[in-house]
């Protein structure tokens, strides 16, 4: 079993915040996954960048407050939770949770470091971009190596 809980304080109000994260049409902002797909009122399926696609169940949605999933894949089941709160600021802070029983232990998840909680983090990351609370992912510098390092040389002096 796996189990990851992460905390996030964001600008926005809780119904702004809300309303992108139980929003499956709209999710290029994500990176972790390609695409959603709605399977009825009730359930949708994840395909992820890698890996196996992951069918979520809502099991319980009261807006702005609580946001409660059941998920399961070939390699595991579990739970997701998302509970919000109101900051002085006008704000909100999340907590996200995800627990994951694995139906193989010796799976590949295990071998290749599969990470719950770094997942999280890049949800909360690409979250937050999307809601223009953090600055866009910065753009790789190009060019051949010698081109780098004459600019950081030129910038030394």
């Amino acid at each position: 079993m796996k189990r990851s809980e992460v905390q996030a304080t964001f600008l926005s109000d809780a119904q702004t915040v809300w309303d992108q994260v139980v929003d499956m049409q709209d999710t290029a902002w994500r990176t972790d996954i390609v695409r959603t797909e709605p399977l009825n009122e009730k359930a949708f399926a994840e395909y992820p960048q890698k890996g196996s696609v992951t069918k979520f169940t809502i099991v319980k949605k009261e807006p702005g407050r609580l946001y409660e999933l059941r998920l399961e894949n070939r390699h595991f089941h579990g739970g997701f939770r998302a509970v919000w709160e109101p900051t002085e600021s006008g704000g909100c802070k999340v907590t996200f949770t995800e627990l994951i029983h694995l139906l193989n232990p010796g799976t590949d998840l295990l071998a290749h470091g599969w990470d719950l909680r770094r997942k999280q983090l890049i949800y909360v990351r690409d979250l937050k971009r999307k809601l223009g609370e953090v600055p866009p992912a910065p753009v790789k510098e190009s060019g051949c190596i010698l081109c780098r390092c004459a600019k950081r040389l030129r910038k030394k002096k």
